[in-house]
């Protein structure tokens, strides 16, 4: 693999896979995949991130992480939604931890191509299955309308959706971040957006 996917993609997956590590259990959320996404590299990030910050930080950092994917998670677990955007998704795991709700939804992965390019790589290294619930979408979201790329990728603006935005829009000039909520804006009635 010649590309990596970005510095936060990982540090975030790190943060979902450490909590099982780091917490006792119950955990807010239990991502087993997270680590082996991100490949060996994960002990140097878990590294850095005990050098930067004192252990409690790390902690809460930890939490803050797995607790917006909860949070989102269990939006969709509420809601009748028949797709699921995830704006961003790194190096989410989400197909293969949430099985029970991938069989009633699309999940669309909105990311960097190089990021998701080398996702699929990692992907198909670790023979993940891949469901035709799950569609990969690359997207520029400072270089392109995220609206079109979702399109040619089969999303129904006309069927109820959930938007999954969290720990991207600090990363990107506030013209991405109007255009992408306006993207948003543009589903469907009863469509909502977890930020």
């Amino acid at each position: 693999m010649e590309a990596a996917p970005s510095r936060t993609a990982a540090l975030a997956a790190v943060a979902r896979g450490l909590l099982r590590m780091e917490a006792t259990p119950p955990w807010v959320l239990d991502d087993a995949f997270a680590l082996l996404l991100v490949g060996p590299v994960w002990q140097e990030l878990r590294e850095l991130l005990f050098s930067l910050f004192p252990a409690q930080v790390v902690r809460e950092i930890l939490a803050a992480v797995c607790t917006r994917s909860r949070y989102a998670e269990d939006r969709l677990a509420a809601g009748a939604f028949m797709q699921y955007v995830i704006l961003g998704a790194g190096l989410d795991s989400f197909a293969w931890r949430r099985p029970d709700l991938l069989r009633s939804l699309r999940v669309f992965e909105v990311d960097h191509p190089a990021s998701q390019a080398w996702k699929l790589e990692r992907v198909r290294d670790l023979a993940l299955p891949l469901s035709d619930s799950q569609v990969f979408v690359p997207a520029d979201f400072e270089a392109e309308p995220v609206q079109d790329a979702l399109r040619t990728a089969g999303f129904d603006f006309g069927q109820r959706a959930l938007f999954s935005w969290t720990g991207v829009a600090p990363y990107l000039t506030a013209q991405a971040i109007a255009s992408t909520l306006r993207v948003v804006a543009g589903a469907a009635a009863g469509s909502e957006l977890a930020v």
